[in-house]
């Protein structure tokens, strides 16, 4: 170990260890918390703030997918800007380098955004069906059943209900039918006799 590394004990003072802890960050972008400036932060509430409005979520689970929603689009906002800026690089080998990983960034957030937005859909269309689901039924069924597949199966089984009804008023509408024929043959047999 040589004497000056022996020496180096890096940052010592909060203020220099919060500046040491940023060295490394270029984008952002996969970090497991957000690191938003001032003018990003206030960005990033704006599109919160329309986001909440606009999709009103209700409940933990929902909260969670908005969470990832908001996240996601955040991010795709982020991307956009990136790209812009690698104009302005003068290698346009390193351009393309970092265009390409943007791009994969891109697709990993659009899927993210799209799973979440799809999760959320599906909670929330779920809950507005479970309101008008009778109250006894309602309280029968499980608390994350898919209530749009229930119902789906519900009404095939209740129009097999309904056919296998119809097929049995059918059967009785043939067989009086029948009765008919064979006593009109015999009342003509009977008669030509």
């Amino acid at each position: 170990m040589s004497k000056r590394n022996h020496r180096a004990t890096g940052p010592r003072t909060a203020a220099g260890k919060a500046v040491s802890s940023q060295n490394a960050r270029t984008h952002g972008l996969t970090a497991a918390t957000l690191q938003l400036d001032e003018h990003d932060r206030e960005r990033f509430q704006n599109l919160r703030r329309e986001l909440t409005t606009e999709v009103a979520p209700q409940g933990a689970i929902e909260q969670i997918q908005f969470e990832r929603l908001v996240r996601s689009a955040w991010n795709i906002e982020r991307i956009a800007q990136l790209e812009d800026n690698l104009f302005a690089l003068d290698d346009p080998t390193e351009a393309l380098r970092q265009l390409n990983l943007l791009a994969r960034y891109r697709t990993t957030n659009e899927r993210s955004f799209d799973r979440a937005l799809k999760q959320l859909t599906q909670l929330q269309t779920n809950r507005a069906l479970r309101v008008d689901t009778a109250g006894e039924i309602r309280e029968k069924i499980p608390a994350l059943t898919d209530i749009t597949r229930f119902a789906k199966r519900t009404q095939i089984r209740q129009g097999l209900r309904d056919s296998q009804s119809d097929a049995a008023d059918i059967d009785r509408e043939l067989a009086l039918i029948a009765a008919e024929i064979q006593l009109a043959q015999s009342q003509t047999e009977t008669m030509s006799n």
